[in-house]
């Protein structure tokens, strides 16, 4: 699948609820205040062309708009018919979206929420004014950063590889759901 098919399958869903009917756990994050909280999706959200409301306390605008300009609303880069180049992301509320929407384990996403929540609390001096990359900045033991940790925790590499072999959104939702069981 390339992006445009991935957003036909998922654009599908409630903006801001699982197949399930459960809170998207993206949108927990954006709630939280974690995560990206300006520049990006938030300042094109604005722009006359979408004159979106901008409020947090609703997870708006919402993960899908965020997918959508994107991937498919974004003539410039023409990202819309492009295999997907998921594992490229910075944002993590993005990363964590296209993850729950490919029927990623509830619980994997769960605790990568408990991840972001606890790298923001060991590193107060982030701020309250984050960038879409700031997990990039923030080190680990390792010697990595923290955004390739939260890639490798929520599998984002194998799903983008999913996605990009597959041939509908049934067999995604099927191959992802058995990652990490």
């Amino acid at each position: 699948m390339n992006n445009r098919d991935f957003w036909n399958s998922i654009n599908k869903n409630n903006e801001h609820r699982n197949c399930n009917g459960d809170e998207l756990v993206c949108d927990m994050m954006v709630k939280e205040g974690l995560g990206q909280t300006v520049g990006g999706y938030f300042e094109v959200a604005e722009y006359p062309k979408y004159n979106k409301i901008i409020d947090t306390t609703r997870a708006e605008p919402s993960q899908a708009f965020h997918f959508f300009e994107f991937y498919i609303d974004d003539g410039k880069c023409n990202r819309s018919d492009k295999k997907p180049s998921y594992n490229q992301l910075k944002c993590p509320q993005l990363i964590m979206y296209i993850a729950e929407m490919a029927g990623l384990d509830r619980k994997i996403l769960l605790e990568c929420l408990e991840y972001v929540r606890e790298i923001e609390k060991d590193n107060p001096d982030i701020g309250s004014e984050k960038p879409g990359n700031y997990l990039e900045s923030i080190k680990v033991d390792n010697g990595g950063n923290s955004l390739m940790e939260f890639k490798k925790k929520i599998h984002i590499s194998e799903i983008q590889r999913i996605i990009s072999a597959a041939n509908s959104y049934d067999e995604i939702v099927q191959q992802v759901s058995l990652i990490a069981k």
